[in-house]
C-alpha cells in the first residue's frame, strides 16, 4: 500500500511541477487588416503602419498615444 501511495506521491509532483512555470502574456502588436496611416516614427523614419501605432527596431511596437483635447 505505501509504494502505490510513493508512486501517486511522485506522479502528482511531476504533474504539479510543470504548472508553475510562467508564461508571460504576448507583446502587444496592431491588426494586421487594420487601416494604416504615414507617421514619423521613433527612429526618425517615415512609417506606413497601423493607425495608432509606431514601430522602433529597439522596443517593437508601440501603442501611439491619443493626442491632449483642445
Amino acid at each position: 500500500m505505501k509504494m502505490k501511495l510513493v508512486i501517486a506521491a511522485a506522479f502528482a509532483a511531476s504533474v504539479l511541477a510543470g504548472s508553475g512555470v510562467a508564461h508571460a502574456d504576448p507583446a502587444p502588436s496592431p491588426d494586421p487588416n487594420a487601416p494604416k496611416c504615414w507617421i514619423t516614427g521613433p527612429d526618425q523614419d517615415l512609417q506606413f503602419v497601423p493607425c495608432g501605432w509606431t514601430y522602433s527596431r529597439s522596443q517593437g511596437w508601440q501603442q501611439v498615444p491619443p493626442p491632449p483635447p483642445p
